[in-house]
């Protein structure tokens, strides 16, 4: 049976729906406007648990305040209590085992690094520690070992050897040609210092050095 048809059939039925609709039409004239008016006085920065606390300073009931601004029951009821903080756990220094025997092994060898540091801890005390963590804990009690920094003596040379006459000193060089369809040619040059004349040369699709002394046995045959 339809609404319209029960309303036929008892007239007064459709009355309680009109009292509560006027009902409705009143609580929210009065509370959820109040409601909803006091959020925008706060302005749209106020957070949720600031909203709820001071409609309920002002006397509004929590299910008024839920059903005014949209909110869920037990979330309002959730944001009047206060927030549980975490108590906090007491610092366990997890190396402080590992420090106090990597200091002892620093103490007996001042000169060893990180490194060997890390394998002594394997020999003597049986432990597995990655090189990183040692690095780190011994750079954080200052027992890292510098490394000296040495220069190296370079000499500068001129590269320029002394040549009076021709057949008095040769050089060799080697350099690499694409050839297409046969791959890379390989040339290899000797070349007379005196004069810079080429005095033997090879080219072979090998770079070995058998196809070397062959221009090198040019050279001297020249």
């Amino acid at each position: 049976m339809s609404r319209a048809s029960v309303r036929s059939f008892y007239p007064g039925a459709g009355v309680g729906e009109a009292v509560a609709g006027s009902h409705e039409q009143n609580w929210r004239a009065s509370y959820g406007n109040r409601c909803v008016a006091k959020k925008i006085e706060l302005g749209p920065e106020v957070s949720s648990r600031s909203l709820v606390a001071q409609l309920v300073k002002e006397g509004f009931r929590v299910p008024v305040i839920a059903k005014a601004l949209e909110l869920n029951r037990t979330y309002c009821d959730s944001l009047l209590k206060e927030p549980v903080k975490k108590a906090k756990k007491a610092v366990i220094e997890k190396d402080a085992l590992l420090k106090q025997r990597i200091r002892h092994l620093c103490e007996r060898f001042p000169r060893y690094g990180y490194r060997r540091i890390k394998v002594m801890l394997r020999r003597q005390y049986s432990m597995q520690v990655n090189h990183k963590r040692v690095h780190r804990l011994m750079r954080e009690m200052g027992l890292l070992v510098k490394s000296p920094q040495r220069e190296a003596s370079r000499k500068k040379r001129s590269g320029k050897i002394p040549v009076s006459q021709s057949n008095e000193h040769f050089q060799c060089d080697m350099t690499k040609i694409w050839c297409g369809k046969d791959g890379w040619g390989y040339l290899f040059a000797v070349i007379d210092a005196y004069d810079r004349e080429i005095v033997g040369y090879s080219f072979s699709r090998y770079c070995r050095t058998e196809e070397l002394l062959h221009a090198v046995d040019n050279a001297f045959n020249y």
